[in-house]
């Protein structure tokens, strides 16, 4: 009974696989290592090939395991065709997202990029190294921002566990606050409501101040107007004048006021 393999999918040009038991193991390796002894030039690209992407293994339901090597063929125009619409059906199956983050698109997008790699190789050596370290480059910049947003995740998701831990005595204190808010803006109300009264009872007292000063500025204006009234018409009695002389007054003698007998 052959045995079938069901590899796992990928963008990648592989060999077909072979199965890792024993014997079986052993001859593969030992085809290989001919073909190699064989070709000579072509064993350093096939070292480079196998280095840059190592040979994937799996092991199936019913137990077999399998290896399975990139292929050291390069493509032709018709693959490279075949390639771009499985990278296009793989999208669509798998239901990519176009934007943002997504796992998927960027998994299918670096076997891609490992199968460019894998062709480039096997025509400049040289410049497939390159581009491995730029890959290998990219890989832990993306793995950099990964950990650097899961660690942000972690932090924020702290963050919001410890505001709602107090997020209860929060809302405590701001009910207490808003309830002595009230009971200062009530007792504003009563003060403004008694300064208004007062200020009433002040212009109310004023008032009456200023007429009764005014009242009594007009009887003093009336009684004085009176009296000079009575002057004129009733003039007070005449008053004599009398000069005595001493011999020890003065020159000029005063005058001595005597009442008219």
């Amino acid at each position: 009974m052959a045995l079938t393999a069901d590899p796992p999918a990928s963008l990648i040009f592989y060999e077909p696989p072979l199965v890792v038991d024993g014997s079986s193991q052993l001859a593969a390796l030992a085809a290989a290592g001919s073909k190699r002894v064989a070709k000579g030039a072509v064993s350093e690209i096939d070292d480079v090939i196998n280095s840059i992407l190592p040979p994937r293994k799996w092991t199936q339901f019913d137990g077999t395991s399998w290896i399975q090597f990139v292929s050291k063929v390069p493509p032709s125009r018709p693959e490279l065709a075949q390639l771009e619409a499985a990278l296009e059906q793989r999208l669509n199956q798998r239901q990519a997202r176009n934007k943002g983050l997504c796992p998927v698109r960027s998994e299918l997008h670096g076997q891609l990029f490992d199968e460019l790699v894998r062709q480039i190789t096997l025509d400049l050596p040289e410049r497939g190294l390159l581009l491995l370290r730029i890959r290998d480059e990219i890989r832990m910049t993306l793995d950099a921002y990964r950990t650097l947003y899961e660690s942000s995740i972690a932090f924020g998701v702290r963050k919001q566990l410890q505001a709602e831990e107090g997020l209860p005595e929060l809302e405590g204190a701001l009910t207490e606050l808003l309830e002595k808010k009230k009971i200062l803006e009530s007792q504003v109300l009563a003060i403004k409501s008694k300064l208004e009264l007062n200020q009433r009872r002040l212009l109310e007292k004023r008032t009456l101040e200023e007429k009764r000063w005014a009242e009594e500025i007009a009887f003093v204006f009336f009684s004085v107007s009176s009296t000079q009234n009575e002057s004129v018409l009733f003039p007070p009695p005449c008053e004599t004048l009398t000069f005595i002389h001493t011999k020890h007054s003065p020159p000029f003698p005063f005058l001595l006021n005597t009442a008219a007998t």
